[in-house]
């Protein structure tokens, strides 16, 4: 018989609704705040080059909203000897959209139609991005202005 440790969770409710007995309001907070902190943890596991708070921002969005227009406004950090030029060109090529260059190695732009994925995406075709961080919004606003 398997312990109760290695139980699922939906299995412990369960057990707990046949039972008759329901987990206090209080442990249910406890747990919900677990559940959440354990799910940043694996977040960042997971993306650890994504500024949580964007993280988090993209997938509110993305799955409250499903036609959300994805418009993200994106700081990417790079290395300071790089040719930040070069990074530039390949975001626009990438994104359609000008960069400004902040700080000699942050680039800063709008982006459209940036889901969870296509956060993915990009930073598995570029090595070299050593941070992001930025905003999401629920409207595109200007889309070519930062």
């Amino acid at each position: 018989m398997a312990s109760k440790k290695s139980m699922s969770h939906d299995s412990r409710l369960a057990d707990t609704a046949k039972s008759g007995v329901t987990p206090s309001t209080l442990s249910a907070a406890v747990r919900i705040k677990q559940d959440y902190q354990n799910f940043l943890k694996e977040a960042h596991v997971l993306m650890p080059k994504v500024d949580q708070s964007l993280l988090l921002d993209i997938l509110y969005y993305q799955t409250r909203y499903p036609d959300w227009e994805g418009s993200v406004a994106f700081r990417v950090v790079y290395p300071a000897d790089l040719d930040i030029n070069q990074k530039k060109e390949w975001i626009y090529q990438k994104y359609q959209r000008m960069s400004k260059v902040e700080e000699e190695k942050t680039l800063k732009f709008k982006a459209i139609r940036m889901s969870m994925e296509e956060l993915g995406k990009m930073l598995d075709e570029d090595p070299d991005i050593q941070y992001v961080t930025g905003s999401a919004t629920l409207t595109p606003t200007d889309s070519y202005s930062i």
